[in-house]
């Protein structure tokens, strides 16, 4: 047993010599922080950009806000183009449909999009509802897919 303790002393002492001396020559040459240039160079490689480059989107008036669905004259039902911009929330969609009269009350639509779990599912885009329609119909139109004009 006598032999194999000077051996890992020395080891010992050495790897406790090489961190202290690893430690001073990092401490000695601190990183220099990066400069306003690189900083926004990689943020806008993740995507950022300043307020002032922000362009305000507004819907088209005429998209968001038709007139209340009534049937035509002959009759009928007929269809209704309802535009859901993206970012909508499903409150915020049913309210939408409230207003232009596709839905008969908000908090109920949005309570079925809850219950048939599709509050996440709404698709943004012109969407095509006849009037009237029943509130499943009308989730299942939200629910598709759909290109903007």
């Amino acid at each position: 047993m006598k032999y194999w303790w000077p051996a890992a002393s020395r080891i010992g002492m050495g790897m406790g010599l090489g961190l202290i001396a690893a430690g001073i020559l990092v401490l000695s040459f601190p990183p220099s922080p990066p400069t306003r240039q690189q900083i926004e160079s990689q943020a806008r490689a993740l995507g950022m950009v300043y307020r002032e480059e922000v362009v305000a989107w507004a819907p088209e008036p005429a998209a968001t806000r038709p007139e209340p669905a009534k049937e035509e004259a002959a009759g009928g039902p007929r269809e209704v183009e309802v535009y859901i911009p993206p970012g909508f929330t499903s409150s915020q969609v049913a309210e939408l449909l409230a207003r232009q009269g596709v839905v008969p009350e908000a908090a109920a639509f949005e309570r079925l999009l809850q219950e048939k779990g599709l509050t996440r599912r709404l698709a943004a885009g012109y969407h095509r509802i006849p009037v009237p329609a029943e509130a499943e119909e009308v989730a299942t139109i939200l629910t598709r897919s759909r290109k903007s004009r």
